[in-house]
């Protein structure tokens, strides 16, 4: 399928197109964004086009996502193995304000929902810097846990398992109060 656009918990997520790249390459070089990701090179228009255009879209999903019609962030699920049924979500919003906002939350649940529901993931794993505190704790927040049979020197590998997420009450509740609000 392609899920080209959805809508959950109040944010929108528009699937990434050639209309919406500069805008994401602007965002990712930002000085906000650029110095807590894995890879901190300034990305070229050429090499952001190549990225682009090497996407496979059945394995990788890109969005922007718009809470009231405002763009905020891109929220992403990449390299989907489908046969073990996991994938990456990744985040990052376009400026350091957005960073606790409450419509950061609802897309991330957003994401993740997304993944286990309609991509039927049964497991998400992430990469973080070990010097990302504050993606750390979040994602910790989120359900997620370390990876103790990971071993890196720069980052930590996270897993997000569907079941522990669905049973998770304290993430129950949260999505209640979330679908209510």
């Amino acid at each position: 399928m392609e899920y080209s656009e959805f809508s959950r918990l109040g944010v929108t997520f528009k699937r990434l197109s050639m209309d919406t790249l500069e805008m994401l390459r602007q965002w990712r070089n930002s000085d906000d964004v650029r110095p807590y990701m894995i890879y901190q090179k300034i990305i070229s228009p050429e090499d952001h086009l190549k990225w682009y255009e090497s996407l496979d879209r059945k394995t990788n999903f890109y969005y922007f996502t718009f809470y009231n019609n405002e763009p905020f962030g891109v929220y992403s699920i990449k390299d989907i193995d489908l046969e073990k049924k996991t994938g990456e979500p990744g985040v990052f919003l376009k400026n350091k304000s957005l960073w606790e906002s409450e419509f950061t939350l609802r897309g991330s649940f957003s994401l993740l929902l997304f993944a286990f529901e309609e991509l039927n993931l049964e497991s998400q794993i992430i990469h973080v810097l070990k010097t990302n505190k504050k993606a750390l704790s979040y994602n910790k927040q989120l359900g997620f846990k370390i990876n103790t049979g990971f071993q890196n020197n720069d980052f930590f590998e996270l897993i997000l398992k569907k079941e522990e997420f669905f049973a998770n009450n304290r993430i129950s509740k949260l999505l209640n109060y979330l679908e209510k609000s």
